[in-house]
């Protein structure tokens, strides 16, 4: 009576713990509830008078009640504040080349990328440059007026109490009496919506250039920064060519090269285990070529089991891509001889055997791998151990209705 008690409070204390745990994991991931932007208007091929279009397509948006938005979201985190992003997912709609208006998202950024290119403007009545520079590391700075200003220029804002922090980023619409009417999204729970700025509260403007609708500016994919996902650098051998994960970066312009429209890659001695090579070479706006050496290898596989209920040992391996079938082998000699026990053709469990959890059982497993194209292989399992003794050796882990045992440490 009293052990019974003793379970009933210890299974009401193991649930009330996962219960717990799921409403922390909840808080910590929850799902955000920003939602899509409007429909977008249709282009006509003028790059200034179509990054205004799309951004006053947008009017009205507003983000989501937690805080969320969509163009928070299209750069990497819907809770971030959102007038660059939406500057730059403007100009991305209206099909500007990534390289006259890159996808930077920060004032700074925005002034560092057009400033050395001769493309930051003081403005004459903004404000006072000579006290609160946002320029004063770059030399030739050009002057413009409000008169001189066009649509699809960029103006660096300030919005707070203090002319000393430039922190918003607006796109200029017109003139209207002495304000500057201007377009921007992310402005305190009011979303995207037209503002009437005091001249004076305008830190520099910024004037890509548009009028290279036909000009591709080259880059050498020598200069752009690489990495792989894992190293050493390996691709799984599926039977078919195997590429390496790599992800080509332009820190400059805030963009991950897409194969395909701005690189190929070819591959050499690909397919079979063993040394190979991948060679990257720039397209439309990347010239140049670089080498990357990595080695094709069997894709590791995680073979674990649990012990069901009637002493019943489930084994379960992790996904391979490129496989066909899976085919299982079992040995009870240690490891010697090995006897087939199943195919299959999609399942990555299988129940094998049974035992007695009051003898000592010592056995191996291997999976056999066959691809869709090329030649099978094998992998094979650490020793594994159930049973009797098993829980020293295997670190195995008893309840009432489970045990989980690992592989014994190599």
């Amino acid at each position: 009576m009293k052990q019974a008690l003793v379970q009933r409070v210890t299974a009401m204390l193991i649930a009330a713990i996962t219960a717990i745990s799921f409403m922390c994991v909840g808080a910590s991931a929850k799902t955000a509830k920003y939602s899509d932007p409007k429909p977008l208007p249709k282009l006509t091929g003028d790059y200034r008078k179509d990054l205004v279009e799309v951004a006053k397509s947008q009017l009205g948006y507003k983000e989501a009640s937690d805080g969320s938005s969509y163009f928070g979201a299209w750069n990497g985190d819907p809770y971030q504040d959102w007038c660059s992003e939406f500057v730059a997912w403007c100009a991305e709609k209206a099909e500007i080349p990534f390289w006259v208006f890159p996808k930077l998202c920060s004032c700074k950024r925005y002034r560092d990328y057009y400033a050395p290119r001769g493309m930051c403007y003081h403005l004459k009545e903004g404000i006072d440059f000579k006290k609160y520079d946002f320029l004063e590391d770059y030399k030739d700075v050009g002057m413009l007026s409000v008169s001189d200003l066009k649509q699809g220029d960029i103006l660096i804002t300030n919005v707070g109490k203090t002319l000393d922090n430039p922190n918003h980023t607006v796109l200029f619409i017109s003139c209207e009496d002495d304000k500057v009417k201007t377009i921007s999204g992310n402005n305190g729970g009011a979303g995207v919506k037209y503002s009437y700025l005091d001249p004076g509260r305008i830190h520099i403007v910024i004037r890509p250039d548009y009028d290279v609708k036909n000009t591709v500016l080259t880059r050498d994919i020598n200069d752009i920064k690489h990495w792989a996902e894992k190293y050493p650098i390996t691709a799984n051998y599926t039977g078919d060519e195997a590429a390496p994960e790599i992800t080509i970066y332009d820190k400059e312009i805030n963009y991950d090269l897409v194969e395909g429209k701005d690189y190929t890659v070819t591959l050499k001695n690909a397919v079979n285990v063993g040394n190979a090579s991948a060679v990257y070479k720039g397209k439309g706006a990347y010239t140049g070529s670089f080498t990357i050496d990595y080695k094709v290898v069997k894709p590791s596989i995680t073979i674990s089991s649990e012990v069901l209920e009637g002493g019943k040992i489930k084994l379960k391996w992790n996904k391979i891509d490129g496989a066909e079938r899976y085919i299982v082998y079992r040995s009870e000699n240690g490891g010697k001889t090995f006897k087939k026990v199943v195919t299959l053709d999609s399942s990555r469990t299988y129940s094998i055997l049974k035992y007695d959890k009051n003898k000592s059982y010592t056995y191996y497993v291997k999976v056999r791998v066959k691809p869709k194209a090329g030649a099978s292989y094998y992998i094979q399992s650490n020793k594994m151990q159930a049973g009797k003794g098993a829980a020293k050796s295997n670190n195995v882990k008893y309840d009432d209705n489970i045990v989980i045992i690992y592989p014994k440490a190599s």
